[in-house]
């Protein structure tokens, strides 16, 4: 008994449906995957702008040096032995000074204060005071000539004490410079860059 044979035209017109049907469902569950992608994006972009994120993006920076000043000089320092707050005489010794510092003034991350205002799409960060981070003579640029006394001769010691009285000397010229404006100015420049990150967000600053 012999089979029916398909007529060929059938079978393209099948073929073609069946192309089709396939490239209608490839398409619609492309389209499906792309709006489950987006709208999980914006949901996970929500989430992360918190407190606990800002928060993590800033400890990314550790230690925030916020501006760095530089100075140098020439200080001749004297020291007389006394009796009962009485100079003796011959009995000073001097030490002439020859130097150039730097000192670096910021903030520890971990004293910021962050707030996020989800509403007013703000990022609020409260800046401390500045602190000086680090204060410090550069050795390759250091020389001194002393004038010692036998009647008072010039110890390690006093060294050391000269020196730390000319980097408070020079710290406290920085600051009437503005030296403590300067390091928060800078502060909000790089922490604004920082949070750039967030786009949907504007950093506001505010001083404790």
């Amino acid at each position: 008994m012999s089979r029916k044979k398909e007529h060929p035209i059938a079978q393209n017109l099948l073929l073609w449906f069946l192309k089709k049907v396939l490239s209608v469902l490839f398409l619609a569950v492309l389209l499906l995957f792309a709006r489950y992608a987006f709208t999980n994006m914006l949901f996970t972009h929500h989430l992360i702008v918190n407190q606990s994120a800002v928060e993590r993006q800033l400890e990314g920076i550790g230690e925030l040096a916020t501006y760095q000043y530089t100075y140098k000089g020439t200080e001749t320092v004297a020291n007389t032995r006394q009796v009962l707050k009485v100079d003796i005489p011959g009995t000073t010794h001097r030490i002439s000074f020859s130097y150039s510092g730097v000192i670096k003034v910021g903030y520890t991350i971990s004293d910021i204060l962050v707030h996020v205002d989800s509403e007013a799409r703000t990022i609020e960060i409260t800046l401390p005071a500045p602190v000086i981070l680090d204060n410090y003579i550069l050795e390759d640029s250091l020389s001194h000539q002393e004038n010692n006394n036998i009647f008072n001769p010039i110890k390690g010691n006093d060294i050391i004490t000269y020196l730390n009285e000319i980097k408070d000397k020079e710290l406290s010229l920085a600051i009437d410079q503005g030296l403590y404006d300067l390091a928060e100015q800078n502060a909000k420049e790089i922490i604004a860059q920082v949070l750039s990150v967030f786009e949907d967000y504007e950093p506001v600053f505010r001083s404790q």
